[in-house]
């Protein structure tokens, strides 16, 4: 017997929203903005075997949550390390650097203190642009923070600059994260540890606040910015236009930059090369890290090391630099020291 075509008509439109609701359900869903994005590939072996990677990068970099009396720097490495910092009323509270897992929208932080103290934060939502925690860094709700960076303000700016004169050299950092430092070399050393700040631009102005006990505030004019030079006008003293060349390049400090690991028997050391010439120093022995790390500056050159802490100079000479490993020369230890890329 024939069926009519009302009933062919039918049958077909069934079958489309079938369909339409099978495909609702499968694998094209919408992963939420909140948790990480988990890709799964084939290894092209035929066997159907699959390998998964976890998206972490979104989280990684550095974001901020302002209030009216200060901010919080919240900093997230691609290495799994990281720091947290308060400037409130006008003055910084200690900073606090950690190692940190995510996974299942939850934030593990693991503190470098005596005790390894660990924190977790749910992230509520995370996007290009905002974190926000639910309770965290204290009890009260939800805390956005925005992420720093961008193409019409601070990363032009972002990165270390140098001056020469005749006796020596400036070196002028300033940080994605709004904070910075100016560094003096001359007649052969270095003026104290350096002047640590945070800054502000806007409007071809830059404004210094120094972390001091008075903080002091200086502005500076800028002539001019480039991808490779920043010119001030009367700054760092009177008398007409400075100008700074941009630092870094394929041949030099970039490839020490990040962070190096060397194993010893009871424990090991994490040694981080910032891109703006600063750093730290971790050691983990013994099933416990030693204090908090300790900060450095430095300098590269000549197959030479030159760490600067707190006014104390060492130097390390570089016997193999690739884009895998790091030996050093009698340094943390005696002999070759091997430091590998984290």
């Amino acid at each position: 017997m024939k069926k009519s075509l009302l009933w062919r008509v039918t049958a077909t439109l069934l079958t489309v929203v079938m369909s339409v609701g099978i495909m609702s359900c499968g694998d094209d869903v919408p992963v939420p903005s909140n948790q990480e994005t988990t890709q799964k590939t084939d290894t092209g072996t035929g066997t159907g075997t699959e390998t998964e990677t976890t998206q972490k990068a979104t989280l990684v970099g550095t974001w901020t949550n302002t209030w009216d009396s200060g901010y919080w720097t919240l900093t997230f490495n691609q290495d799994g390390t990281g720091s947290f910092s308060e400037y409130d009323h006008g003055g910084w509270e200690p900073l606090l650097l950690f190692t940190y897992t995510y996974s299942s929208g939850v934030i593990t932080f693991i503190y470098y203190d005596d005790d390894d103290d660990v924190e977790t934060a749910r992230v509520v939502e995370l996007t290009s642009t905002s974190l926000v925690l639910k309770d965290w860094p204290e009890e009260g709700g939800n805390f956005t923070f925005t992420k720093q960076g961008g193409t019409n303000s601070v990363p032009s700016l972002v990165g270390t600059w140098k001056y020469t004169f005749s006796s020596g050299y400036v070196l002028l950092t300033f940080n994605q994260d709004g904070t910075g430092v100016y560094r003096e070399y001359d007649h052969g050393r270095w003026e104290e540890s350096g002047d640590p700040f945070t800054y502000t631009y806007s409007s071809g102005v830059i404004t210094f606040i120094y972390y001091d006990d008075d903080d002091d505030v200086e502005t500076a004019r800028v002539v001019e910015l480039t991808s490779t030079s920043l010119v001030l006008k009367d700054w760092p003293e009177e008398g007409g236009n400075f100008t700074f060349t941009k630092q870094g390049g394929t041949n030099s400090v970039p490839s020490l930059v990040g962070t190096w690991k060397y194993t010893f028997s009871s424990g090991y050391v994490l040694l981080t090369f910032n891109q703006d010439g600063t750093g730290v120093y971790r050691e983990y022995d013994h099933g416990r890290w030693e204090e908090s790390g300790d900060p450095f500056t430095y300098t590269y050159s000549s197959d030479v090391i030159t760490f600067i802490d707190d006014g104390d100079v060492e130097t390390a000479r570089v016997v193999e630099l690739t884009s895998t490993s790091l030996v050093l020369k009698d340094w943390p230890d005696g002999g070759n020291c091997t430091f590998y890329k984290q």
